[in-house]
């Protein structure tokens, strides 16, 4: 199981970057790209386990009109 520790990282992450605090500048810069950097792996592993589903058949994919433009914006 990949994802369980990185949900036992952000969860406090999460917490501790909503407390106020007078933590300095550069801690909280480093909280931040740990929890920012821990979620884009999460991601990442969701992605995986997604297309490992559909090669095994146990997700299909559902087709519908985009709108490129809103779909090219960030």
């Amino acid at each position: 199981e990949l994802r369980t520790p990185l949900s036992l990282m952000i969860g406090p992450l999460d917490s501790i970057l909503k407390k106020e605090s007078d933590r300095p500048e550069k801690e909280q810069r480093l909280l931040e790209f740990v929890r920012n950097n821990s979620q884009h792996l999460l991601k990442l592993v969701n992605e995986i386990l997604d297309l490992s589903k559909l090669e095994t058949g146990r997700m299909e994919v559902k087709e519908e009109a985009v709108n490129f433009h809103d779909f090219l914006q960030p």
